[in-house]
């Protein structure tokens, strides 16, 4: 399960009218939604300027963690191609927080999602620096040597440890390569 959050969305909405904020936020969604799908995820919630995404629903893959951590620093990758559009419009910089969990939950036919899973990403990635991708030691476990990661150490919250998701390894390719950080 992942979950993505625009950093200091609320300041910078006051900055701009309504129709400005929308198509800002819309661009970014629709662009986030497109590398969920793309990998095989799917889109379950859009809480304003946030994204709830599942793998493995409606059916498990074994690959569903790499492809939530795929997805999700296609997302940054998505993000920076944005920022480098807007750059020069006058419209603010954005940055996102991704945080990625693995787990059993239930999906109801109103599309509410039951389990811990879902609550531990959301902390994951209210831990995550701006820019980052965060995923925890279970997530870290089926990715291992998929993917470069640093460790982050031991949180506070139930999440612990926490390793900060970089890029894809050398091993994949370069496509899947990326800062640690949008730029």
């Amino acid at each position: 399960m992942k979950f993505c959050d625009l950093v200091g969305s609320t300041g910078i909405s006051a900055q701009l009218d309504a129709e400005e904020w929308r198509d800002l936020v819309g661009g970014y969604l629709d662009a986030a939604s497109a590398a969920v799908t793309e990998m095989g995820g799917h889109v379950a919630k859009k809480p304003g300027d946030g994204l709830l995404a599942l793998f493995g629903y409606p059916v498990a893959q074994e690959n569903d963690a790499e492809r939530a951590a795929r997805a999700a620093l296609a997302i940054q990758r998505a993000l920076a191609e944005l920022n480098r559009n807007n750059a020069g419009t006058g419209k603010p910089v954005l940055a996102a927080r991704i945080g990625l969990e693995t787990g059993p939950a239930v999906v109801d036919a109103a599309g509410e999602i039951y389990g811990d899973v879902a609550n531990i990403a959301a902390r994951v990635q209210a831990l995550a620096e701006p820019g980052a991708v965060l995923v925890t030691a279970r997530v870290q476990r089926q990715i291992a040597g998929l993917f470069v990661a640093e460790e982050r150490g031991t949180q506070r919250s139930r999440v612990c440890p926490s390793r900060r998701l970089c890029s894809g390894s050398s091993a994949r390719g370069a496509a899947d390569a990326v800062p640690a950080r949008a730029s």
